[in-house]
């Protein structure tokens, strides 16, 4: 029970300790070499624009320059990450649907079928991940390239595809 009580004491000050760090730059200013005041009161700032998630930005630095790209962290969220969710959502589910499809497929199975549908998934295991995301992609453009029907859209940040 004391630890329970002592875990939410941590959490806030570890976020303290991290405040403080995040501000500590500012005392190494030229001129103004541990200015305390300077610091508590940066401090203070970053404080207030955290309790301000309207302000926040992200900045996004263009290759080969030093250019930098500022977009709202609402804009961020309301943009790709809305785009984003509910293909992760869905994909999640289908995985977990064809899992368990599988899963009780396998266990039904008898006779001389159950050994080839286990031999099929360690072959299917054997594989890393990242080629069947690069078979995914192949086959979108190979639909699209087909069909003329695009099943996704690309992401884009600005007027920039990334």
């Amino acid at each position: 029970m004391k630890n329970f009580l002592l875990l939410p004491l941590k959490y806030l000050l570890g976020l303290l300790g991290i405040l403080l760090i995040s501000c500590a730059p500012i005392l190494f200013t030229p001129g103004q070499l541990f200015d305390f005041r300077l610091f508590f009161l940066t401090c203070w700032q970053v404080l207030k624009e955290l309790m301000n998630p309207a302000a926040w930005q992200l900045n996004y630095r263009v290759p080969g320059t030093f250019d930098t790209i500022d977009v709202s962290f609402f804009d961020y969220f309301t943009g790709p990450y809305l785009y984003s969710m509910p293909i992760l959502i869905a994909s999640l589910l289908l995985a977990l649907l064809l899992s368990y499809i599988l899963a009780v497929m396998a266990m039904l199975s008898k006779g001389h079928a159950k050994p080839l549908f286990l031999q099929t998934t360690k072959v299917l295991e054997s594989f890393p991940d990242f080629s069947y995301i690069f078979l995914i992609q192949i086959a979108v453009v190979q639909f699209y390239a087909v069909t003329g029907l695009l099943v996704l859209n690309f992401y884009s940040l600005g007027d920039a595809l990334v």
